[in-house]
């Protein structure tokens, strides 16, 4: 790819997030997806705070969830914007949405993703 483009996409989708710490953390993940899609912007991306995984997942049931750790100052933002991109292709109908988790730690982001529940099996 060009690098030139790269880094204009890159700048171009840094400017558009905002870490959001809100008192009503569900309404303001939908009021900043609902801003960016009045827009017209086509990738839908929001920045959270660790504690706010759970919520964004209820608070988005009709949309493709993509988290992304986000250490400040160390992760390379270019292939998370790159790898949404393709999901977002890939989807096609479905609507999909970046959520951007600011950490610490990588470890900071692995203890705030919710347990997957393993599915339940019937019993005779």
């Amino acid at each position: 790819m060009d690098r030139c483009w790269r880094r204009n996409r890159l700048k171009e989708l840094k400017e558009r997030e905002n870490t959001l710490k809100p008192k009503n953390p569900i309404k303001a993940i939908l009021d900043a997806l609902a801003s960016q899609r009045r827009r017209g912007e086509t990738a839908l991306i929001v920045r959270i705070e660790p504690n706010l995984i759970q919520d964004a997942m209820n608070a988005l049931p009709d949309y493709r969830k993509v988290f992304a750790p986000v250490v400040p100052g160390l992760t390379d933002l270019l292939p998370i914007y790159e790898a949404y991109e393709r999901v977002q292709q890939a989807e096609g109908t479905k609507q999909s949405v970046l959520l951007l988790v600011k950490c610490r730690t990588t470890q900071e982001f692995r203890d705030a993703i919710p347990p997957l529940r393993a599915p339940r099996t019937r019993s005779r």
